[in-house]
């Protein structure tokens, strides 16, 4: 699994330009749990490289 993300995911204080209802929806909803979600995957989950993965 490939797991990557963002900065502005975890900014709630970017710029919000206008935008269609639905864009605003994708980008912007449930961004007061990203934080929480990013930490609990940090603890829970063994990451490593892609070199490392490649290498078996």
């Amino acid at each position: 699994m490939l797991f990557y993300f963002h900065p502005w995911e975890l900014d709630p204080h970017q710029p919000r330009p206008p935008m269609p209802w639905r864009h605003r929806v994708r980008h912007y909803v449930g961004m007061e749990r990203e934080e929480r979600k990013l930490a609990g995957l940090l603890r829970d989950v063994k990451f490593t490289t892609i070199r490392d993965i490649l290498a078996i």
